[in-house]
């Protein structure tokens, strides 16, 4: 049961941040200055808040209390966008990635990311640990020329 209720956190989890994820790009082509994707954007703005209050409806079941809290406010936040862009009022994403960023942390939290995977590095060793692997230079990764 136990791990069936984690399966079932881990998948709500990654459909909020990804709703979230979504929300924020069509924020930021709405308020930006070029009008091209602007009316496309609106309406999959409209149905990622949609998907928002339904992933919303299920964390209330699935989630812990605080974490539901957060949720509820990060969706919040979905709808307030939402109705500033349609009254054509200033909105930013400035909030959204603040209450993303906060219940990311709640969430990597109770899935128990950080420990996960500090066991996964003390099973495969300290050679590729993240913190060596973070100052790996991104000329590593661009492809080479000549």
């Amino acid at each position: 049961m136990r791990e069936l209720l984690y399966a079932k956190q881990l998948d709500l989890i990654i459909r909020i941040v990804k709703t979230a994820g979504r929300i924020r790009v069509f924020t930021t082509i709405l308020v930006g200055h070029d009008a091209q994707f602007k009316e496309e954007a609106r309406e999959d703005l409209r149905l990622a808040n949609k998907r928002g209050t339904q992933l919303t409806d299920d964390a209330a079941a699935l989630l812990p209390t605080e974490l539901f809290a957060e949720v509820r406010r990060l969706n919040d936040v979905f709808i307030d966008i939402a109705v500033k862009v349609d009254a054509s009022q200033p909105a930013t994403c400035a909030e959204l990635n603040a209450q993303m960023a906060k219940t990311a942390v709640m969430a990597r939290a109770l899935l128990g990311v950080d420990e996960l995977s500090d066991e996964s590095i003390a099973l495969f060793g300290k050679r590729n640990s993240p913190e060596r692997l973070s100052k790996v230079g991104l000329q590593q990764f661009r492809p080479q020329r000549g």
